[in-house]
């Protein structure tokens, strides 16, 4: 996968597919926002397409700043993955592991005050199964 297909381009159905939507309720439309798709990739924009699930939202240098140092980094220059998703047995196992890296990155921000009110971590994913 290039660069330029980072972009998403839809999940199958599944838990990983159930959970979208789950972020609607974080925080106010136009921020800048983390996402990533059923087989972990990371990618940026201002809105949550179609097949792409949030992981956070905030300031734009800072949103960059955190995946670059919090994600994995894959074989393709500039590629960044949740841990756990691509290793996942299937889509629920990828969406539990998507809610423990967020869970675990959201706690860590929460003990630092120059962070916690510049980002909004999504913490709901649920599966509406």
């Amino acid at each position: 996968m290039g660069l330029d297909t980072l972009a998403p381009t839809g999940l199958q159905e599944g838990s990983f597919q159930r959970a979208l939507g789950a972020a609607d309720a974080v925080a106010p439309e136009a921020a800048f926002r983390a996402l990533c798709l059923s087989d972990g990739v990371i990618f940026y924009d201002r809105k949550t397409p179609d097949g792409a699930i949030e992981i956070v939202r905030g300031d734009e240098d800072l949103v960059r700043g955190r995946m670059d140092v919090a994600a994995r980094h894959g074989w393709k220059p500039g590629q960044l993955l949740v841990p756990g998703v691509p290793e996942a047995d299937d889509q629920q196992a990828g969406l539990v592991a998507l809610q423990e890296w967020i869970n675990w990155f959201a706690n860590c921000d929460a003990k630092d005050p120059e962070v916690v009110d510049r980002l909004v971590w999504n913490r709901k994913l649920e599966d509406k199964a």
